[in-house]
């Protein structure tokens, strides 16, 4: 059963399109579980804006990745899901940023 609930907006913290495959969000539900990969067919997008944290990258097999460097470090993703330190609190700097720009701007 997914984490997310119709309805609600999320902050895309990153996006991957597979080589000859689906496309997917990492999406950090924020009720504790672990940030994952969404597959994109199930959300709407209500802001056109790139994150201004990503990079674009690409893996040997062709897939693309929109993502901030840091995450593109190799490793990166099993040490934060192993709970090392460095991950953890890399992932959550950068998550927070993320969704802080993704908030809208009630002076707009």
């Amino acid at each position: 059963m997914s984490p997310l609930r119709g309805g609600e907006e999320y902050a895309v913290l990153e996006m991957y399109a597979k080589f000859g495959g689906r496309n997917y969000y990492r999406i950090d539900p924020m009720d504790g579980s672990a940030p994952a990969l969404f597959d994109t067919r199930g959300f709407s997008v209500i802001s056109p804006s790139v994150s201004r944290l990503w990079v674009a990258g690409s893996s040997d097999e062709g897939s693309l990745f929109l993502r901030p460097e840091e995450w593109a470090a190799p490793g990166f993703w099993e040490a934060y899901f192993d709970g090392e330190d460095w991950a953890e609190e890399g992932y959550v700097s950068l998550r927070d940023a993320l969704v802080n720009e993704a908030a809208p701007n009630p002076n707009s």
